[in-house]
């Protein structure tokens, strides 16, 4: 069995497979990757929109009640900063 290890920041990414592969089984192997791949991407996708403040996805409008004013004044805060 063959192993070779990826490390990032977020830890190891290990992968192993048999010495000995015929060209059908790296085929499925290719497509089985391309496969993870995407999964893994989708992941990425939505860790970013998790941890994405609400204010960077969508623009903010400010009703006319007490607490849009408030929420306004907070963001004028923020960007002062």
């Amino acid at each position: 069995m063959k192993e070779d290890v990826f490390a990032l920041t977020e830890g190891d990414v290990v992968l192993q497979w048999p010495e000995l592969l015929s060209q059908e089984s790296f085929e499925d192997l290719k497509a089985w990757a391309d496969i993870v791949l995407r999964k893994i991407e989708r992941r990425v996708a939505m860790n970013k929109l998790m941890t994405t403040p609400v204010d960077e996805v969508w623009d903010t409008e400010y009703s006319d009640d007490k607490e849009g004013r408030a929420a306004e004044a907070r963001d004028r805060e923020r960007e002062e900063q």
